[in-house]
């Protein structure tokens, strides 16, 4: 599971990581899980961090983008599918602050004696998840 604090709750997420949104990298609030945030800070510890980055090349640009975040995607749920039961990801990363976004670096290649564009797309920072357990006793 995944979940992202808004103010004085915590509430479950799923990734929403698109191309052609203003913020490439979002997440979308899911029915169901929603928690105070004093008492989920007093339920849980956060037993980790694991933080994820993606990048893709390639010739046409709004097709290194969407790779880049494709694979930005399947690394999230690798990870999640990764996590011990009971554990549960908390999106630390913070809009303003450290969140993450794409950055593009585009070179002029020449090929077959044509000058071709060549896009380079990376995630930075990376995006920051807390793993996060409950509390025993």
């Amino acid at each position: 599971m995944i979940l992202r604090r808004y103010g004085a709750t915590v509430s479950q997420v799923e990734p929403y990581f698109a191309a052609v949104a203003f913020n490439e990298v979002d997440f979308t609030r899911r029915p169901g899980f929603t928690m105070d945030w004093a008492e989920f800070h007093d339920r849980h510890q956060r037993t980790g961090v694991r933080e994820l980055s993606a990048e893709a090349e390639g010739h046409v640009k709004v097709e290194v983008e969407s790779a880049t975040l494709d694979l930005l995607a399947h690394r999230l749920a690798e990870a999640e599918r990764a996590l011990a039961p009971g554990e549960v990801f908390l999106v630390e990363s913070q809009p303003g602050r450290d969140y993450p976004r794409l950055h593009e670096r585009t070179e002029t290649l020449v090929e077959h004696g044509r000058n071709v564009l060549h896009f380079y797309y990376y995630l930075r920072p990376p995006l920051r998840l807390g793993v996060y357990r409950q509390r025993e006793g």
